[in-house]
Parts: structure tokens; sequence; C-alpha cells
């Protein structure tokens, strides 16, 4: 596992959800937040707009990493330990300003956060395992494989 490059897709999509979810609060109509939590409206828009955007950041890194569903699991884990770090770090800084941590505390007892950690694991894991049918031609593989060893001989 390329880990340098997970940290990488991780930072990535923790940036890119950010701005999509900043983009829904923009839209008239659009209820995202309610006393201090996030509504099940909001999570559903931003699960939707998640799996592009997981499926595209996973193409990037599958490109130069080895594929397969395994790599997709520990890449889906990587992202969602990074994401709650880069929280922390939110935390963190939002009680040195001296600001209320209702928000956070809100986001991680909802159920839904969870789904969406969860939600980057299975679109991972199935973008590696994906990526691995499409790029791994076996037949291909191993005829050039017996053809080396023709070579060889």
């Amino acid at each position: 596992m390329n880990v340098k490059r997970a940290l990488y897709f991780a930072i990535l999509l923790y940036l890119a959800t950010f701005v999509v979810y900043g983009v829904l609060t923009l839209i008239p109509n659009i209820t995202l937040i309610s006393q201090h939590s996030v509504t099940l409206t909001g999570y559903v828009y931003n699960w939707i707009l998640t799996i592009p955007i997981v499926l595209i950041l996973a193409k990037w890194y599958f490109r130069k990493a080895t594929v397969s569903w395994k790599q997709g699991v520990y890449l889906g884990l990587i992202a969602s330990i990074v994401a709650i770090l880069l929280d922390v770090v939110s935390v963190f800084l939002t009680w040195q300003l001296d600001q209320p941590l209702d928000v956070f505390v809100a986001m991680y007892t909802d159920w839904k956060f969870y789904v969406s950690l969860l939600e980057v694991t299975v679109l991972t894991t199935l973008a590696g395992s994906e990526f691995d049918a499409t790029f791994t031609n076996r037949s291909t593989k191993n005829l050039n494989e017996k053809v080396n060893k023709k070579k060889k001989r």
C-alpha cells in the first residue's frame, strides 16, 4: 500500500466533501442543519455527491497502487481515520477559540455520520475490486508469462 498516496487521497476527499457541503448550504430551499445537527436531507445529498468524488479519487489512487479489494478496504479505513483526526484538529481549534462544540458532539453522536464513513469504505472497496477486474487481464498475463518462459529456453 502506498501510504503517502493514501494520505493524499484522504485529505483530498476530506476537503472535497467539505467544499460540497459548503456549496449545498448556499442552495436555497435545502435545510441542512436543524438544532445544531445535520438533517437527514443534508446527509442524503452528501451521500449522493460523495459517490463520484470517492470513485474519481480512488481511480487516481489505484492508478499507481496495487489494485485489490483489500487495498480498497485499507484505503477506506485510512480515509475514515484521517477524517476523524482532521475533525479532532477542528475541535481543538474551536475549543481554543472558546466556541461551542455542540456541532461536533451532535455529529459524532449521530448514526448518519457513521453511515458516511461506512459509505466511503464500501466505495473504496468497490473501486479496488472493480479496478482490479478492469485493469488485470488474467489471460493476457498468463500468456505473457508462458511466452517469456519459452524465450528463456
